[in-house]
């Protein structure tokens, strides 16, 4: 799959292949996020679109210092966003782990590559957590975002 190419002018306009966005029509809110993905061009376009839409968003470059932040601030955090491969712990260890801890805080597994079959399996064994493909757009990411937040 060829990646997209995905930018955010000063307006706060999304392309997206050069189609311009409707900013106005993504959804917003105003929760607390964990990021968590060790490529930091990813991490900083994605944490920059939520930030635009009120959100939130600490941004950690790996699934230790997401452990350290949860620790440090159980109740802080709404959602967990975080990337499936990273070195040292994966994304779905981090996000077992926090489950684990924090009952309730809702998790956002993102990936670029579909080998995790048994990360399927997680999901259906976990209702606060869905999966959301790499490469993303602004929209569908703060799509689902909103959906993932307001899982009940």
């Amino acid at each position: 799959m060829e990646g997209k190419s995905l930018g955010l002018d000063q307006a706060g306009v999304v392309s997206e292949n050069k189609r311009a966005v409707d900013w106005t029509s993504v959804p917003c809110g105003t929760e607390t996020i964990l990021l968590a993905d060790d490529d930091r061009a990813v991490r900083m376009l994605t944490a920059t679109i939520l930030e635009k839409k009120g959100y939130t968003v600490l941004a950690v470059c790996d699934g230790d210092e997401a452990l350290h932040w949860i620790q440090e601030r159980p109740d802080d955090f709404d959602l967990l966003i975080t990337d499936m491969n990273m070195p040292g712990i994966n994304g779905q260890e981090l996000a077992l782990k926090v489950l684990g801890w924090r009952r309730g805080i809702k998790v956002l597994l993102v990936s670029g590559s579909m080998e995790t079959l048994e990360m399927l399996e997680v999901l259906r064994r976990e209702e606060d957590m869905r999966f959301l493909e790499k490469p993303y757009t602004p929209m569908a990411l703060c799509l689902k975002v909103r959906e993932v937040l307001e899982l009940s």
